[in-house]
């Protein structure tokens, strides 16, 4: 899972495992880990849960974006590319929430693994 995060928004492209475990377990995560600690790491995960619309959340050195049960269901069994979401937080800011199928790039990138994404519409 590839994890992009620009000013307010978020964005997590999934490849087809990833899908596929999303799919199975309702949840798939990942970690970047900056130093020697858990202290020093980066969670991030897509969870399905009983929301009504997507949602996001920070605790514990963890980004969390939340599914609502049957929209993830409908995107993991659809050729929907995408879902998102404008979210307003709790302090009246908002956060664009963008979950993506993670397909090839049209052009070959260096020392990009593309292996388990999906096949792009356009090659």
């Amino acid at each position: 899972m590839k994890l992009r995060i620009r000013g307010n928004s978020i964005r997590l492209r999934l490849s087809q495992q990833d899908v596929r475990t999303f799919g199975e377990k309702g949840q798939v995560k990942d970690n970047i880990q900056f130093g020697p600690t858990a202290d020093d790491q980066l969670s991030y995960v897509l969870e399905s849960a009983d929301v009504k619309k997507l949602k996001s959340e920070f605790s514990g050195n963890t980004i969390t974006v939340f599914v609502p049960v049957k929209l993830g269901e409908m995107w993991v069994n659809s050729q929907l590319v995408g879902i998102e979401h404008l979210d307003t937080t709790t302090e009246n800011n908002q956060v664009r929430i963008l979950v993506e199928k993670d397909f090839k790039c049209m052009h070959v990138r260096i020392n990009e693994d593309e292996s388990d994404s999906f096949p792009h519409p356009k090659t």
